[in-house]
């Protein structure tokens, strides 16, 4: 306090009032005064005050025409009334003071207590002559302010002594020092308290604003909830109630010392002096405000915050066996910068609930939740207390795949949930987190036939895949399952079957492959592609599952080869053996009563047949057949011996190959007893190794006549081949002519191929061959090569070739002739339809022309046509129901060619088929002969006759607003390229991340949730697509989102990503986006922060009103805006010459680099320089560089908030001039009488307000 405020006021308290001063005059307002002007408000007059009567103490109008009242401060001159010649801010210790007191009695007196406010009033205008009065007409200030206290009345001295205290109070401000309390159970809330701002009577003010800040570790906690929300911050502001508060707070991530501190701001009031020239008054008043930051003591405190745990997972293995033990590495982690708390310095405990989902058939597309229905394998739990690596063991006895899913929820942690911050899981399906045990398919095999005797037979074998228990058949990401290739392979020919064996033996011939494809399990034939051979032998199948016959897919999931054991009699065959047969009688006219004589030749029979002792089920060779003779009075014409035969004598003979020759021994002699006709039949019963066999009953080279007795019969019998392959070999017939022939006769042959039916008719006859008869005997047609398919009837694979002998005369007439249709006369052709092959297009997509290659094996004929039929299959290759359509018209087939096309077929799918699925378009060839009959189709499904169509799922690409600003908004653009089907949903959903080097982009669980959109008016979620054809686009547009920090610390690597999908109708994903995709991520932007700065000095004596030379100076700073890494702001203190333009160049008196906190609004640099008391004309003004998001921004040089312009110190002394009147000469008199007690209480007063105003800079000061 200045040394004349001092002495001012110790006139106030010396010089009492006399109990003879008189009350004045009450003035109204706008009531003409003494010495000029009106009153602008109540107050009284005042005798004793001069010797030139009654003086005004009140508010007089602002001569420069302001709204504020104005107060005399030159008793006994003129009241100004013009303009005035200059304006001077009031800086001592009284002037807020007074200029708060003033504005209150003008706008505001309720506030003061005001009864009379005349009185109040004239307290005022007293209270400002006794500070400021100047003096005049040669009477000194002090003078004048001693008269005017013994002027004064009791009521009038009361009232300024009560309204000096008041302001006194009310200006004297001092901000309370917090007090932090932890709530019980930990350091993770509490509770700031003690917190005001109070007057110097220690009454706490209302309606102050202030903010509170808290450095990093600890947010605000409005809601009380215990939890750091998103939006709660670590700065709040508000207004003082009136009474001391407290404010909740909550530790955010990790562990903190955090410093809590309020500023509580006073808009203080200046307080002006308007000169006005000689012979008028000066007058003060009160003006605008002034900025005061009045700062707590600040408290500090550790806050262990809540924390974000994150969880991973890795399996041991991707792929395992059946009841093999998978380890699982469950890995508990932090987010960056974040502590585990503790309490009583114990990690605290948290839930890790695992789960595994399975038997699945195979992956699914990544899910942040796990699909209703999917099902449950097992559960895990683990309790932990921190960060590290957790390891849990698992085995499964079903193969399938599982996918394993871990989280930690704040609901399955009741007790410490609140140091949770958000529940996180590492969804389904995770790469790292599916398992599958791979199946062991089980084969299970059954020859179709155990025996074969046709030397073309096909050998078929049919096998049965199935898998254990409940394994899964695997499927591939889109729910198609996987193709298992079965490889079926053919042994032989072995001549014994031979006891089983695991293993194929070395050198074991292979005598044919065949392949099957399974999609599921179940029994499937081979094709009888494989055919036996001409030769008997035993053939034997072993199935198998080789690893490289199998997709890269499938050999991921396959446990390892399987295969059937070798020589298992489930999977023999026995192709049996042939007997060929030739005989001839030694006499075909045999006298009754004579013997009759056989030779047969045997081959056919294995060379050891007879050794074979059997072995499992396969039974013993036979070791003897019989020759029968039989009789009948007619000649034999049938294979078959006729049932009226009567049997003469049966002869056993051994089963092998050989010469037999009948009837030369005792034991097998052949006696003709009775007239007629006889033939020797061969026949073998048949075992595991040879077929049955009988020799034909007209074979005429077996057959003798014995006639009647004494006569001499001409008869004709022929026997010609029977069986026959179209194209194959020749034909030809044999004629036995008995009896005598006339001279020159002729044995002639007609010929006639007609279709294979009875009874057998001829209409247009050939003459192949004649031959001159010249006695009994045989006679043989010429070989002649069989008929080929061409020469069939159309519409026939089955031909009947009759042979006519005719016996004539050489007259020509017929002697003798054969029928024909005599059954000893037709050869049966028969021709087969060739083997063919083919081969389909084997992969195709969408659009794409399809068509299918037949190629015959073998003799064609030129009527016949190929018509084609395609399905859609199923799993077990059968056409789906509605799906079978004739894929153009038939098409003819060129005997030249072997290879038939088929019509092109464009690829279609059917409809509302669900895109990503794999489809099988089954070919099936039709042939047809000439007459429209079916001939051969091929089976549905055979290898190489499927089209495998692969739909493929839709695609998306898609642009996000590249980056923006916090509070700008973001959008995405997706354009989809089909297929689709109608119905399905475009959903775009959203996080926020923060990106980092080397680290895979994911979703901040404790940043805040960004709903799935659109919302549709319905309530559900997503854009409804149309329907939309492979390769047709929509494109469409996300909704808007405005940018926020998401609840997160600011930080540069913020990020917004869109991750939108498409769901299927049964809401499967079919395709999304992953988390990050740069196409599909919005940078956040955060504004440039800004620096506002208030210069201060710090006196260097306290009893000095500065700013004055000599004084330290400094720069307070407020940081508006999110601080990031890189911001930072830089102070520099410049000075420049008053009167001259401000110059901040060159190098700065002092630099300051304040050490920016996120989360911390104010700086102080502190008292950087002490100006010098030797050079009085400086002015001094900071400058300050902000550098944020990479712009560096300086502020203007010479601002006046943040200009220091001192001033030079007053200097000591003063003089007294002589009274003028008698009234004047008496105040000196009394005052120097009491000038003792004015300088003592002037010394004491002095030493104790410098500590104070000290005291009150040093609050001043912002942490």
């Amino acid at each position: 306090m200045a040394l004349t405020s001092v002495l001012a006021l110790l006139a106030i308290l010396v010089f009492a009032p006399t109990a003879s001063a008189a009350m004045g005059q009450r003035v109204a307002p706008g009531q003409a005064l003494a010495g000029g002007g009106r009153a602008a408000g109540e107050g009284y007059t005042i005798t004793g005050f001069t010797n030139q009567g009654a003086a005004f103490l009140g508010p007089l109008n602002d001569p420069t025409g302001g709204p504020n009242w104005v107060w005399c401060t030159n008793v006994g001159l003129n009241i100004p009334s013009g303009g005035v010649t200059s304006v001077e801010t009031v800086t001592d210790a009284d002037a807020a003071m007074v200029a708060w007191l003033t504005y209150q009695l003008q706008y505001d007196p309720g506030s003061l207590g005001v009864g009379d406010r005349a009185l109040s009033n004239a307290a005022g205008g007293a209270i400002v002559h006794l500070l400021y009065e100047q003096g005049s007409n040669g009477v000194s200030a002090e003078q004048r302010k001693a008269a005017l206290r013994s002027a004064m009345w009791p009521a009038l001295s009361a009232e300024v002594d009560r309204l000096l205290d008041l302001a006194r109070a009310s200006v004297n401000l001092n901000a309370t020092t917090e007090i932090q309390t932890y709530d019980l159970g930990g350091q993770r809330t509490g509770v700031i308290s003690n917190l005001g701002l109070r007057n110097g009577r220690g009454e706490y003010i209302a309606g102050v604003p202030f903010t509170s800040t808290l450095t990093t570790g600890a947010v605000f906690d409005t809601n009380g909830n215990g939890i750091a929300d998103p939006g709660e911050t670590s700065v709040y502001s508000g207004t003082t109630p009136g009474h001391a508060f407290e404010l909740r707070w909550v530790a955010t991530a990790g562990v903190h010392d955090v410093r809590a501190r309020t500023e509580f701001r006073v808009d203080r009031r200046r307080l002006e002096m308007r000169r006005t020239g000689a012979s008028t008054q000066d007058v003060l008043g009160p003006t605008g405000t002034d900025p005061v930051i009045y700062p707590s003591g600040g408290v500090q405190f550790r806050a262990v915050g809540d924390f974000q745990p994150t969880i991973a997972s890795q399996l041991s293995t991707r792929y395992a066996d059946k009841n093999e033990l998978v380890r699982e590495s469950v890995i508990v982690g932090l987010n960056p910068g974040d502590v585990w708390s503790q309490v009583g310095g114990q990690g605290v405990s948290v839930r890790v609930d695992g789960a595994v989902y399975g038997p699945l058939d195979g992956e699914k597309p990544f899910s942040s939740t796990v699909p209703a229905g999917t099902p449950l394998a097992g559960t895990f739990e683990l309790d932990v207390n921190g960060p590290g690596s957790y390891n849990v063991n698992w085995t499964s006895p079903t193969s399938a795949t599982y996918a394993f899913v871990w989280q930690i929820r704040k609901d399955a942690t009741p007790n410490n949930q609140m140091y949770v911050r958000a529940s996180v899981s590492d969804g389904f399906m995770a790469p790292s987190e599916i398992v599958t045990v791979r199946m062991t398919p089980q084969l299970r095999t059954q020859v179709r036939d155990r025996l074969v005797d046709d030397p073309n037979a096909p050998l078929v074998d049919a096998v049965t895949v199935s898998l254990p228990g409940s394994d899964v058949w695997p499927a591939d990401a889109s729910g198609n399952p996987l193709p298992l290739v079965q490889r079926n392979t053919v042994y032989g020919p072995f001549n014994v079957p031979t006891p089983p064996r695991q293993n194929v033996p070395a050198g074991a011939p292979v005598y044919g492959t065949e392949m099957l494809t399974f999609y599921k399990a179940g029994t499937k034939p081979t094709s009888g592609a494989i055919r036996r051979g001409p030769d008997g032998a035993f053939y034997t199948w072993v199935a198998e599952v080789r690893m490289e016959d199998q997709s890269p897919a499938m050999q991921q999931v396959l446990a390892g080869p399987v295969r059937d054991w070798f020589m298992l009699e489930t999977e023999t065959t026995s192709a049996r053996h042939h007997i060929k047969h030739y005989s001839e009688v030694r006499e075909y006219n045999v006298v009754r009563g004579g013997r009759a004589f056989d030779r047969i030749d045997i081959d056919g029979y294995p060379e050891d047949h007879g050794t074979f002792q059997g072995i499992g089920g396969w039974k013993p060779d036979l070791g003897t057949a019989e020759v029968t003779v039989y009789r009948r009075d007619t000649p034999f014409t049938t294979v078959e011996v006729p049932d009226d035969a009567e049997a003469v004598k049966t002869i056993t003979v051994p089963a092998k190959n050989g010469t037999y020759n009948i009837g030369y021994v005792e034991a097998d002699a052949v006696f003709a007893e009775r007239w007629g006709h006889y033939v020797f039949v061969y026949s073998f019963a048949g075992d595991d190794r040879v077929a049955p066999f009988t020799s034909a009953a007209n074979d005429i080279r077996e057959q003798f006549y014995v006639p009647p007795d004494g006569a001499d019969r001409l008869w004709m019998t022929s026997t010609a081949t029977t069986d026959a392959v179209a194209g194959e070999g020749t034909i030809e017939d044999l004629v036995l002519i008995n009896g005598t022939p006339p001279a020159g006769a002729t044995l002639e042959w007609q010929t006639c191929m007609v279709r294979f039916e009875h009874p057998f008719t001829c209409p247009n006859p050939v003459t192949t061959y004649s031959t001159p008869v010249d006695g009994p005997g045989f006679y043989k047609h010429p070989p002649f090569p069989t008929p080929t398919l061409a020469d069939f009837p159309a519409g026939e694979l089955t031909a009947s070739f009759g042979w006519a002998p005719i016996l004539r005369a050489a007259n020509g007439d017929v002697l003798l002739r054969e029928p024909f249709g005599t059954p000893a006369q037709v050869t049966t052709i028969r021709a087969e339809v060739p083997p063919w092959s083919s081969q389909a297009t084997p992969t195709a997509k969408v659009g794409d022309e399809t068509s299918d290659v037949v190629t015959f094996d073998g003799p064609t004929r030129s009527d016949w046509t190929v018509q084609w039929q395609a399905a859609w299959l199923d799993e077990d290759d059968n056409p789906i129901e509605g799906t079978v359509v004739d894929v153009g018209e038939p098409v003819a087939v060129d005997p030249e060619n072997p290879t038939v096309t088929s019509p092109t077929w464009t690829v279609e799918v059917p409809a509302d088929t669900k895109p990503g699925t794999t489809l099988r378009r089954g070919w099936q060839p039709i042939l047809f002969d000439g007459v429209g009959r079916e001939l051969k189709r091929e089976p549905w499904g055979t290898t190489g006759q499927v089209t495998v169509v692969d739909y493929p799922l839709p695609t998306m690409t898609s642009r996000a607003t590249p980056s923006g600003l916090l509070g700008e908004v973001t959008q995405d653009s997706v354009t989809i390229t089909g297929p689709v089907r109608e119905g399905s949903r475009l959903i775009w959903s959203a996080c926020y991340y923060v990106e980092a080097e080397d680290t895979e982009a994911a979703c901040r669980p404790d940043a805040t949730p960004v709903p799935d959109g659109p919302v549709l008016e319905d309530g559900s979620v997503g854009l409804v697509l149309p329907a939309l054809g492979v390769g047709e686009e929509f494109t469409a547009e996300s909704p808007e989102h405005e940018l926020t920090a998401g609840g997160l610390v600011p930080d540069l690597g913020l990020r917004f990503t869109w991750v939108p999908r498409v769901v299927d109708t049964d809401d499967e994903v079919l395709v999304q986006e992953r988390v990050g995709e740069p196409s599909q991520t919005t940078t956040v932007k955060f504004p440039p922060i800004k620096a506002t700065t208030t210069a201060y000095h710090v006196p260097s004596d306290p009893a000095q009103q500065g700013p004055v030379y000599g004084d330290a100076i400094g720069d307070r700073v407020v940081v508006d805006g999110d601080i990031l890494p890189g911001d930072s702001v830089t102070v520099r203190l410049y000075a420049w010459e008053r009167g001259t333009p401000p110059l901040c160049t060159g190098t700065p008196l002092a630099e300051v680099e304040l050490e920016l906190v996120a989360g911390t609004a104010t700086y102080d640099t502190g008292a950087i320089y002490t100006t010098s008391a030797k050079r009085t004309n400086l002015i001094y003004g900071f400058q300050e560089t902000t550098v944020s998001r990479g712009k560096a921004v300086v502020s203007e040089c010479g601002l006046a908030a943040e200009t220091v312009d001192p001033r030079t110190p007053p200097t000591s002394g003063s003089s007294e001039a002589s009274a003028g009147d008698s009234t004047a000469k008496a105040l000196a008199v009394t005052g120097f009488q009491r000038w003792g007690l004015l300088f003592l209480g002037a010394g004491l007063i002095a030493f104790g307000w410098g500590s104070v105003a000290h005291a009150r800079a040093r609050k001043t000061q912002v942490a």
